[in-house]
């Protein structure tokens, strides 16, 4: 028999598992961005290392917040394995042991 926390288990999987395929989108679309500053800069190295210098601060920042992002992302995919294995724990039969005589239902 599955009790309130089997569904809100459930639920919870499904919020996490949409969420995890959002946030791999997300930084997929940011791999591109990234890949379209290298081509911007890649023939004048000039400005490029002005424009490093100016923005300094701001790509440290934003280093960081990627750092942050692909944590969270980890983090979501280990909390969906461990979703699934408590899900599955109700799967499993309840009685693991009957008696030859007794009826199924």
């Amino acid at each position: 028999m599955k009790d309130k926390y089997y569904y809100v288990l459930k639920d919870c999987l499904t919020y996490r598992e949409n969420w995890a395929n959002d946030q791999k989108n997300y930084l997929k679309y940011r791999g591109l961005i990234a890949e379209a500053k290298k081509r911007r800069f890649k023939d004048n190295k000039l400005i490029f290392t002005i424009y490093s210098l100016i923005y300094l601060p701001i790509i440290t920042l934003n280093f960081f917040k990627k750092i942050r992002e692909h944590s969270q992302y980890h983090k979501a995919l280990s909390e969906i394995e461990v979703l699934k294995e408590e899900l599955n724990k109700y799967e499993v039969p309840q009685i693991k042991y009957r008696r030859k005589n007794a009826k199924k239902n």
